[in-house]
C-alpha cells in the first residue's frame, strides 16, 4: 500500500482506503525479513516527486530503527491483540485445560 501511495497510484485502489495511516505504521509490527521493503518504500517516499510525507517517512524510519526490546513488545503486541482472536475457539479451550492441568499431552 505504500509503494502505491509513493507512485500517487493509491486513490485507483478502489478497496485500499485514499491515505496510509503514519500512526498505524509507528504501531505495526514488521518482520526482519520485510526491512528491504520497508526500505525500498522508503526510497520511494524520498524521491517522490511532489509533496514530501514527512510523518510516514518518520514512521518507515522509526520501523527500521527499534531495538530488540522495542521489537519483542509489537510482535508479542500482534500475537495476543491481532492473531489471538482470530484463533478458533476449540484451540483456545485446549489451551486452557493444559494449562489447568486437565490435559496431560
Amino acid at each position: 500500500m505504500i509503494n502505491l501511495y509513493a507512485v500517487d497510484a493509491l486513490e485507483r485502489c478502489e478497496t485500499l482506503p485514499d491515505e496510509v495511516s503514519a500512526e498505524r505504521i509507528h504501531r505495526t509490527y514488521v518482520r526482519e525479513a520485510a526491512y528491504p521493503y520497508v526500505e525500498e518504500n522508503l526510497r520511494a517516499l524520498r524521491t517522490r516527486g511532489g509533496m514530501r510525507d514527512r510523518k510516514l517517512e518518520d514512521a518507515l524510519e522509526n520501523v527500521l530503527s527499534r531495538n530488540a526490546l522495542q521489537h519483542r513488545l509489537l510482535k508479542y503486541r500482534w500475537l495476543v491483540l491481532d492473531v489471538g482472536p482470530r484463533l478458533p475457539r476449540s484451540l483456545l479451550r485446549l489451551g486452557k485445560f493444559h494449562l489447568q492441568g486437565r490435559w496431560n499431552g
